[in-house]
């Protein structure tokens, strides 16, 4: 009995807690994965919803009982993701992760690996000008335009250039790729690293090693908040 009541606390735990994200942590599940994966969660909730249902339903006791001591150690395992969140919750991917993914050659340039676009929404159906220039930089050159992404400072990158990023995701942080910007500035500018900024500029292709890079010239600088979805699209 005692067992029983264990395992149905259980999946009343997991359930609320999936409740939750899908209402109330909504801010919270878009930086674990992409908002269009909602009904994975809502999925698992129904499953779960099932085994209560199992679980509280009386059914003949097939063979001896189990004892609870022996169960009870695989119950609290179970828990453990629930421990995870609430460090993940407050993780952020940062410049020291698109450090750790990303060499540069000898003339301080980074390599923009995009993954294949057509994984992801079409641009026409996106606001995002980040996102945008990143699929056709040529179609926005000579254009002045105003991107939100996170800074990246580096005294590897070329003088007066720093990075601008994103990270892209197709199904959840785990399998984020960062992707860029280069923004060039004046001697006079001091930009922080690792904020999320708003610039302003006109843009220009730039081309290295037979890779073509989008490149702002800041005319205009903001520190920002956060945005509620920091992802690429």
């Amino acid at each position: 009995m005692l067992l029983r009541l264990l395992n149905i606390s259980l999946l009343l735990v997991w359930a609320f807690f999936l409740v939750w994200l899908l209402t109330y942590g909504k801010g919270d599940l878009i930086r674990l994965i992409h908002p269009r994966l909602w009904w994975v969660l809502a999925l698992a909730a129904g499953v779960l919803f099932l085994f209560f249902i199992s679980f509280i339903v009386p059914h003949k006791q097939s063979g001896g009982e189990t004892k609870t001591l022996v169960e009870l150690p695989a119950l609290l395992i179970l828990l453990i993701p629930l421990l995870f969140f609430l460090n993940a919750r407050d993780a952020r991917l940062d410049g020291s992760a698109v450090q750790n993914r990303f060499n540069a050659d000898e003339s301080g340039f980074y390599s923009n690996n995009l993954p294949l676009f057509d994984l992801f929404d079409d641009t026409e159906s996106s606001d995002m000008t980040f996102s945008k220039i990143l699929r056709e930089p040529q179609k926005y050159e000579n254009q002045d335009v105003a991107v939100v992404c996170q800074s990246f400072v580096h005294e590897q990158l070329p003088e007066n250039t720093a990075m601008c990023f994103r990270f892209m995701i197709t199904c959840c942080a785990a399998d984020a790729v960062p992707v860029f910007i280069f923004l060039s500035h004046q001697d006079s500018l001091k930009m922080e690293n690792d904020r999320w900024i708003k610039v302003s500029g006109p843009l220009s292709v730039i081309s290295n090693e037979g890779m073509e890079f989008a490149s702002v010239g800041v005319e205009a600088l903001e520190y920002v908040e956060e945005p509620a979805f920091p992802w690429a699209l």
